[in-house]
């Protein structure tokens, strides 16, 4: 009878656990446990598709949404971290907790006007009010309003002095104004409540810097770096700071180790930078493109894949990057004026003329619009326009070998040869070295 007794429990348990298994609650919550320990340990592509996996079974599991922007932020992903709790905080509108992490990475990306709205509900529960207050002084400080971000950051610590961002906060505003004593009291006193506080950190480095004490700055930015390894700002100050001082290699080094493991937007965008800067035009071209896939509207992007395209000569593909910059920041005069260069190298020259144009007219000054206009009017064979543009601008810049030649280009265009043969000989007065003078007097 016994053993007939443990059969039976056997065979209840034996029926119960595959249902059990199949149960989507526990199926749910184990890929939600899993990826969990996934995150603790660092391991964010892991994690990421646990909670996904959890999301799948239950679109509402809220706290797998929360744990999957964290996932995303830790990977780099920060506004695939902005949409994730955006949807947890759909689901549970009234929760202060969720509102205080979409603020943060509102705040990180800058969008200091929907930080204010989210910031709104945190402050509404009446909960965790010095954090959400320190959180509107971050908001406030990046849309300018200096005194109500410290008007906030001191409600804040008048409610619990022991918040050592609101102490970073008043330290970054005193950093601003120039208060190096004050911003580095603050800093220290965050430090204080909060040993590796990275923000702290680099506020300190950041004064050293100022000061010219570059090896107390680089030992400042190296223990942020130590206290968080995948963390952006540290590394992307270490790598400024190599730059300043001639070390691009090192500067390189730094970027390359945080790119690797995560997809820090500003990291990835300064690694393209020196590159570019470096003359590694291919490194530039393979990192940023996949950026560029991800990230379709943010200009920065596209703006250094089109110089990196012209450092390999791919001068179609970096007109096509210099296109979507114009359509995504189209009061950004540098991106047409770059777009009119392409042009010019395609022999373009109606187009180029009319992204020159647009440049000058958004207020680019610089000395080689002048040059790149010409060049586009005699592309457009409107000789007499380049040489009164170029007549203009030889009058404030007298020694531009440059000019000279347009000017005789010009006129041999409007068959005036022996003022040509005067422009191209002025050219070699001025640098006799000049081959495209040389060059065009020989043709002549």
């Amino acid at each position: 009878m016994r053993q007939l007794r443990n059969l039976t429990v056997l065979v209840v348990l034996a029926l119960l656990l595959p249902a059990c298994a199949g149960d989507p609650n526990v199926k749910k919550q184990r890929y939600y446990e899993q990826g969990v320990k996934y995150l603790s340990g660092g391991k964010y592509a892991e994690a990421i598709i646990e909670f996904r996996n959890a999301i799948q079974i239950d679109a509402k599991f809220v706290e797998a949404h929360h744990q999957l922007a964290l996932s995303y932020r830790r990977k780099g992903w920060i506004v695939d971290a902005r949409y994730e709790l955006e949807k947890a905080l759909t689901l549970r509108p009234k929760d202060s907790e969720l509102a205080m992490a979409l603020g943060d990475v509102l705040v990180e990306l800058g969008l200091a006007d929907d930080a204010l709205k989210t910031v709104a509900v945190a402050l509404e529960s009446g909960e965790r009010n010095a954090r959400a207050r320190t959180l509107l002084g971050r908001a406030l400080a990046i849309k300018g309003d200096a005194a109500g971000a410290l008007e906030a950051y001191r409600t804040a610590l008048a409610e619990d002095p022991r918040v050592a961002e609101a102490h970073v906060g008043l330290g970054q505003l005193m950093l601003r104004e120039g208060k190096r004593q004050e911003a580095e009291q603050a800093f220290q006193t965050a430090l204080g409540l909060k040993p590796n506080s990275i923000e702290a950190l680099l506020g300190l480095g950041t004064i050293r810097w100022q000061e010219n004490r570059l090896d107390e700055a680089r030992a400042d930015f190296e223990r942020a770096i130590n206290t968080d390894s995948d963390a952006g700002p540290p590394r992307m100050a270490l790598a400024g700071l190599y730059t300043v001082q001639g070390k691009t290699d090192e500067a390189i080094r730094e970027l390359e180790m945080l790119t690797t493991r995560v997809a820090h937007l500003g990291a990835t965008l300064q690694l393209g930078e020196l590159y570019v800067r470096a003359n590694k035009p291919d490194k530039a071209v393979q990192l940023l493109i996949p950026f560029v896939k991800r990230y379709p509207r943010l200009p920065q992007g596209h703006y250094l894949l089109g110089i990196a395209y012209m450092g390999t000569d791919r001068i179609e593909l970096a007109s096509a990057s210099f296109e979507e910059v114009g359509r995504l920041s189209p009061q950004a005069p540098l991106g047409h004026y770059l777009l009119g260069k392409t042009y010019l190298q395609r022999g373009m020259g109606t187009p180029a003329l009319q992204a020159m144009q647009t440049a000058e007219r958004l207020g680019l000054r610089l000395a080689d619009l002048k040059v790149d206009i010409a060049n586009a009017y005699l592309q457009t064979a409107r000789p007499r326009e380049a040489l009164s543009l170029v007549d203009a601008a030889l009058k404030e810049s007298p020694q531009d070998v440059r000019l000279h030649g347009l000017r005789g280009m010009a006129l041999m265009a409007l068959n005036d040869f022996g003022r040509a043969q005067g422009a191209f000989q002025r050219a070699l007065e001025v640098d006799p070295t000049s081959i495209g003078a040389n060059l065009a007097l020989a043709n002549l």
